[in-house]
C-alpha cells in the first residue's frame, strides 16, 4: 500500500496558507507602522519639554532645535540649509523640526513627518503657550485623504477625530 498526499489535499493546504497570509500580512504592516510612530512619541515629548524649559527661561520659544539644545537620539542629521533633522531608517524617512512660529502659518509646534514609498503622515505637537489655546499642549496626526494606509494609521493612534483627515492623540 502506497502512502502520500493526494493533489486535492495539497491544494487545500496551499489554499489555507494563502488565506492566512492574506489576512495576517495587512495586520503585520499596521503593527510595524504603529511601532515606528510610537517609537517617536517619547522623542517628541522630550523636545516639547525642552522647548517649554527654554520658554520659561527666556520668555520665548527657540527658533531651532540647536537653540534649545535639542537632545535627539543618534542617527538624526541636520538637513542642509534647513532647521530640521532627518533620520533614514530602512525604507522610512523621519524628519523632525522644532518651530516656534517664526514662519508664516506656523504657531509654536514640533513638526514631524514620517514617510516611505507607501506611507506618509505628519505628527504635530503644539507648545503650551501659543495663540490658539484649543491646540495648546496637544498632539495630532494627519494624513492625505487619498492615502488609506496613512489615514488608518492616524486613526489607530488617535483618541478623537479632529477633522476628516486628522486625529488628536
Amino acid at each position: 500500500m502506497k502512502r502520500g498526499f493526494t493533489l486535492i489535499e495539497l491544494l487545500v493546504v496551499v489554499l489555507i496558507i494563502g488565506i492566512l497570509s492574506a489576512v495576517s500580512l495587512p495586520q503585520y504592516t499596521k503593527a510595524v507602522d504603529k511601532a515606528r510612530v510610537t517609537e517617536l512619541l517619547p522623542i517628541l515629548k522630550n523636545l516639547k519639554t525642552q522647548q517649554e524649559v527654554f520658554y520659561m527661561a527666556n520668555g520665548y520659544y527657540g527658533e531651532t532645535c540647536e537653540e534649545i539644545g535639542a537632545d535627539l537620539p543618534s542617527g538624526f542629521i541636520l538637513d542642509t540649509g534647513e532647521s530640521s533633522y532627518r533620520l533614514q531608517k530602512g525604507s522610512y524617512s523621519i524628519v523632525i523640526s522644532c518651530q516656534n512660529g517664526s514662519r508664516p502659518g506656523v504657531d509654536g509646534r514640533i513638526y514631524t513627518q514620517i514617510s516611505s514609498s507607501s506611507l506618509s503622515i505628519n505628527i504635530e505637537t503644539f507648545f503650551d503657550h501659543i495663540s490658539d489655546a484649543s491646540d495648546a499642549g496637544r498632539t495630532f496626526c494627519y494624513a492625505s485623504m487619498a492615502d488609506e494606509r496613512s489615514l488608518g494609521l492616524c486613526k489607530s493612534l488617535g483618541k478623537e477625530q479632529k477633522d476628516e483627515k486628522s486625529y488628536w492623540m
